[in-house]
């Protein structure tokens, strides 16, 4: 029986977070990495949906950049830099046909309850042997490192983590398959891209993939 199941980038595909569902046992404690939004079309829905979970204590999410670029959005109202992120498909999911004003359409159509979900997600979630984060950490100081230009990180800079014996678990990077390497496991497999949405089964480390194909 799993303890966890780890969930990656959702980006907004509802049905694709329903079906990957249907296979995971109902009282599995769900871990998202993050970027639930932008992209895919039912945005509004993922949030509904996973705020309930979170609200039921079965699950907990990590803050992805795509959740960031959505608080961004709502505070400074960069269009073009949101739209740059994926967000046009959430602001249709939250207004269909946006007025002219499409920033203050889109904060008067956005739940309050939705900001308050997404300002609690987790900066990282760790177990005694597991890390689940969006980004790279730096172990030493038990935050995030973001970076806006990133890469796929070489095996030597999670070197400090590995060396704890804990596996990383990631998203943010897209990936055709479920990626290992060493002790960092790669989770994003494109959902939103036209990719599947995969998920990690811990401690067992088995993986499981939903697609359109």
């Amino acid at each position: 029986m799993s303890d966890l199941c780890v969930i990656g980038d959702v980006h907004g595909e509802m049905h694709l977070l329903e079906r990957l569902l249907e296979k995971v046992p109902s009282n599995t404690k769900l871990i998202f990495v993050g970027d639930l939004v932008n992209r895919g079309p039912s945005s509004r829905d993922v949030l509904d949906f996973v705020g309930d979970l979170i609200r039921k204590g079965s699950a907990q999410v990590v803050m992805g950049n795509h959740e960031r670029a959505l608080l961004s959005f709502l505070e400074h109202g960069d269009f073009v830099e949101f739209a740059h992120h994926g967000g046009a498909a959430t602001i249709r999911s939250y207004v269909g046909q946006a007025r002219a004003d499409v920033h203050q359409h889109f904060i008067e159509s956005f739940p309050k309850d939705h900001e308050e979900l997404i300002r609690g997600f987790l900066p990282i979630f760790e177990s005694d042997n597991l890390v689940v984060a969006h980004h790279p950490v730096d172990p030493s100081q038990n935050v995030l490192t973001y970076k806006e230009d990133l890469h796929i990180p070489s095996y030597s800079e999670y070197r400090s983590s590995i060396d704890q014996g804990k596996y990383i678990v990631y998203g943010h990077f897209p990936q055709r398959q479920v990626t290992c390497r060493g002790r960092s496991i790669y989770l994003d497999t494109g959902c939103g891209y036209g990719g599947g949405l995969s998920c990690l089964f811990w401690p067992e480390r088995n993986v499981l993939t939903v697609s359109d194909v």
